[in-house]
């Protein structure tokens, strides 16, 4: 929050002005909302996220998928999961056209094209959350990564129960989070 807070003050927007044009002009109130919320979003579900881009990169490793590349994708695919007035295509478009200006592989633009339509096509049926061990279902639910959940459970006394969250079906990984995907509605039994 702090870290944000400087990053999009006046000075630092001045500071930044001679680097690139589009630090020119400070955002308005409405920009600064979305980009502390796309900034705030993408980093709590950035292991939902990936778990995504792996699934639908048919054809791509993980690993082989640019940082740039993946972090065009993760925000795209937070504003079609979690962001309801952004229309699917322009998010879609938006990342392939940022993907085209900021990536050195010519196709990387065609596979960030390809993974999030094959999202959007498929938000009814995206995966559901790993229940095969409690570390790896509070990884993805959390996320965050499942040996840190797994060192975090080695310091709480045995035999704690595990229940899921209340309201939580396991249908999908986004059912797990607090704001409902699509609906921006915070799921019944949820405190914030």
């Amino acid at each position: 929050e702090a870290f944000l807070d400087n990053r999009l003050s006046e000075e630092s927007f001045e500071g930044l002005a001679a680097e690139h044009e589009i630090y020119g002009d400070k955002p308005n109130q409405k920009q600064l909302q979305y980009i502390r919320r796309l900034v705030s979003g993408v980093a709590e579900h950035a292991a939902e996220l990936d778990t995504y881009i792996e699934k639908y990169a048919k054809g791509w490793r993980f690993e082989r998928i640019s940082l740039v590349a993946s972090a065009i994708m993760r925000v795209a695919m937070f504003e079609i999961l979690y962001m309801p007035d952004i229309p699917n295509g322009a998010a879609i478009n938006e990342a392939v056209e940022l993907t085209k200006k900021h990536c050195k592989n010519q196709r990387a633009s065609g596979m960030v094209n390809g993974i999030l339509r094959n999202i959007a096509r498929n938000l009814d049926n995206l995966p559901t959350l790993d229940r095969s061990s409690r570390a790896s279902y509070l990884s993805l639910l959390y996320s965050h990564p499942q040996w840190l959940v797994e060192e975090l459970e080695g310091l709480l006394p045995e035999g704690l129960p595990f229940a899921p969250p209340e309201g939580d079906s396991g249908t999908s990984l986004t059912a797990a989070n607090a704001i409902s995907p699509r609906t921006g509605m915070i799921s019944a039994g949820t405190s914030i």
